[in-house]
């Protein structure tokens, strides 16, 4: 048993009911540009840094996308249009129960930090003690650098880390950093998710996980 001292959480698609609204934002900036993204070149690829993320467009679609900074921007201009924005339940009964055992708190995404900060209450964003976002210049999921990056952060090792995450990618990221690994399968079916220590199919459920702090 390992001596769980923090939960890092992935946002998209954990945290918060947004991955519908992101793919619809990515399919907006797309379609003038001659590409018709589908959902399956989308979620499978969710937590992909944004520059590498456009790379794998430009290969799907054998298109050059140009800056994928702007696009990223343009794609986060669409989705503040867009979005219903709502965490998922249980969610913040969740990370309560977690402050008042004294267990410390990360989100790690490849997010840009400004569209993730626009999105949470400011009183909500006080229970994290650390963001990873994409804005940083490390490797993106599936490298361990976001999650290893959450760990040095909190002074922890990877072995007093736990992971909650719904994309492929992201579990992927987690063992790599030799991190325990919750999954939930919110965006993806379990097959996707078999890297994961567990699988949970509700974020409520991850209390289930034996060491669960």
């Amino acid at each position: 048993m390992r001596n769980i001292k923090a939960v890092l959480f992935d946002f998209d698609g954990t945290l918060a009911d947004t991955m519908e609204d992101n793919y619809v934002s990515w399919r907006k900036v797309l379609s003038p540009r001659g590409c018709d993204l589908k959902e399956g070149d989308y979620y499978h690829l969710e937590g992909t840094s944004p520059k590498e993320l456009v790379k794998k467009y430009e290969k799907i679609f054998g298109k050059t996308l140009g800056d994928p900074h702007k696009l990223y921007e343009e794609k986060d201009k669409a989705y503040k249009e867009l979005n219903r924005f709502k965490l998922y339940d249980g969610v913040e009964s969740l990370i309560s129960s977690l402050r008042d055992k004294g267990i410390s708190l990360g989100i790690v995404t490849a997010g840009k930090k400004k569209r993730i900060f626009d999105c949470l209450d400011k009183e909500f964003i006080k229970n994290f003690d650390v963001f990873v976002t994409g804005d940083e210049k490390h490797p993106g999921k599936p490298a361990p650098d976001p999650y290893l990056r959450g760990a040095k952060l909190l002074s922890l090792d990877s072995a007093e880390c736990l992971v909650v995450e719904n994309a492929p990618l992201g579990v992927l990221s987690a063992k790599n950093a030799n991190m325990l690994c919750i999954a939930i399968t919110s965006t993806v079916g379990s097959e996707k998710l078999s890297l994961a220590d567990f699988v949970v199919s509700d974020i409520k459920k991850c209390v289930e996980y034996p060491q669960f702090p």
